[in-house]
């Protein structure tokens, strides 16, 4: 055992987690529980709890059929979320190039029967970055997928942006964008 003169069992289990939460409240616990936190404390464990969750840990793989069904769509959900938080606060301060500003502007006044096609030879100018950003923004962006894929992920949103890479310029299936064509 290494020489620590201070080292004591606990003799107040309260007082050490508040010891050991302190003000700052950057501790993680696992397997604690809440009754021994400060309301702050347990709070924000709460709210940080969810990215550190492991759905297949214990006790979460001993779930049973639908407990284990809904624990998984929730679980799904709220990474989800916190993902399209992150991806929102990501874009907010983000600063378009000119072009990327008269594409959006171009989306925005264009009719349902209108595909807006930008292509670039070179590449590296942004067109990723701005699907991304659409993104954030509630439209639906596709880079691949089968037609049943895409139709299944689809949730009515106001504008579809197919990304595709050059690479995949042969395998583009015209008839999937046509689809989303509004009669």
């Amino acid at each position: 055992m290494p020489p620590y003169g201070d080292i004591e069992s606990c003799k107040n289990l309260r007082q050490c987690f508040k010891y050991c939460s302190k003000e700052d409240q950057n501790c993680e616990y696992n397997n604690v529980d809440g009754d021994y936190l400060h309301i702050h404390t347990s709070s924000y464990i709460s709210g940080l709890r969810y990215e550190r969750l492991n759905s297949a840990s214990y006790p979460y793989c001993r779930m049973q059929g639908v407990q284990r069904i809904e624990f998984e769509s929730r679980f799904q959900r709220w990474k989800n979320d916190s993902m399209v938080r992150e991806m929102k606060e990501k874009f907010d301060k983000c600063i378009l190039k000119p072009w990327q500003k008269a594409t959006i502007n171009l989306l925005n006044s264009q009719n349902d029967r209108t595909v807006l096609w930008i292509y670039d030879f070179v590449g590296n100018k942004g067109k990723t970055f701005l699907s991304n950003y659409l993104l954030s923004r509630g439209n639906f962006v596709i880079e691949r997928g089968s037609t049943k894929d895409i139709s299944y992920a689809f949730n009515l949103e106001k504008k579809v942006i197919f990304d595709f890479c050059r690479s995949q310029k042969d395998y583009v299936n015209y008839h999937d964008i046509e689809c989303f064509k509004i009669e």
